[in-house]
């Protein structure tokens, strides 16, 4: 059976098709389902310049998704707010804005973006970005636009190539439990 007859088999099954364009390592895969009431789910909504930031968004989707928590991985663009309705994580990320070390930020669409998502009380919260040399402040600025508790615990992930580490894929274990 060839990758064409495969793909049109599992659309029948979204998150067997999920696995299966996680194994092909597309570049170029958002995947955007309606979330079933049968597993956690993950949001993961992210803001891309160049395709690093997005790459990494599908690593993480992949890796929820391989930890059985159904992912929805979507760019900004395409977010509706009844996606986060069942949604029990919440991820968001962007790529560095800024030169080297000094006045990192997220870009202002980002920052608009997360000034008007209502975060529930009771969805845990994951912030990414992707850098070049060093993310400085970036996680501090990104979480002071954030509609949510201060207090609340916030796990931020990082990758200069869009990679998810194996120290990444630790701490997303133990966020997940």
């Amino acid at each position: 059976m060839d990758v064409e007859n495969l793909q049109l088999t599992l659309k029948i099954r979204p998150l067997a098709k999920f696995a299966f364009m996680c194994m092909l390592n597309r570049r170029n895969f958002a995947y955007q389902n309606d979330f079933s009431q049968s597993m956690k789910q993950a949001l993961i909504v992210f803001h891309s310049k160049y395709g690093t930031t997005k790459k990494f968004a599908e690593k993480i989707g992949c890796y929820f998704n391989s930890m059985n928590v159904e992912a929805n991985v979507i760019p900004i663009e395409k977010f509706r707010k009844d996606l986060l309705t069942g949604a029990d994580y919440v991820f968001l990320g962007c790529w560095t804005n800024g030169t080297f070390l000094l006045n990192q930020k997220p870009e202002k669409e980002w920052i608009d973006f997360v000034k008007n998502i209502p975060i529930d009380k009771n969805q845990k919260i994951g912030l990414f970005t992707t850098y070049n040399i060093l993310t400085g402040a970036m996680f501090r600025n990104m979480k002071k636009y954030l509609l949510t508790d201060e207090t609340k615990e916030i796990i931020e992930l990082k990758s200069r190539s869009g990679l998810l580490s194996d120290l990444d894929k630790q701490r997303l274990l133990k966020f997940l439990n």
